[in-house]
């Protein structure tokens, strides 16, 4: 069986995260022994928005680009305001799904464990799943 090293890299970080973390809790067993005490910033790069695939695929088709997010926005995450933020609806689900195992990696490590070449230690590159309106987001683990 031939495995490329993008697809190891990204099986094993998968591995490793639903080994530390429980679906649909905030944190896993990581958090109950209190270990979280990194930072994290993301900050919005780039919002696109694609007309064309939202007139021929939504029931809006002006929807436009992404409402919650603007690019240069920087939002500062740490254990004590992870919860708040997932609360107050600060960062969308959507998005949160995607951030999420890199937030708590970050937290917990100190590091995002990314294994593209091209990007500096301790960040991320991560993009919102919307398909006709994607939000790309940079991650650093402070």
């Amino acid at each position: 069986m031939n495995v490329n090293r993008r697809q190891f890299c990204k099986f094993s970080f998968l591995g490793i995260l639903a080994a530390l973390f429980t679906p649909g809790k905030v944190l896993g067993s990581v958090a109950r022994r209190g270990s979280l005490s990194g930072e994290c910033m993301v900050e919005v790069v780039r919002c696109q928005c694609f007309s064309d695939l939202q007139g021929r695929y939504l029931d809006d088709p002006e929807a436009g680009p992404c409402r919650h997010f603007a690019v240069g926005e920087k939002i500062r995450i740490t254990p004590d305001n992870l919860r708040s933020l997932k609360e107050s609806g600060k960062i969308c689900p959507q998005a949160w799904k995607v951030l999420e195992p890199y937030v708590m990696a970050a937290l917990s490590a100190g590091e995002t464990t990314e294994c593209s070449p091209a990007l500096k230690p301790n960040n991320a590159l991560i993009c919102c799943p919307d398909g006709t309106r994607p939000v790309v987001f940079k991650l650093t683990a402070i």
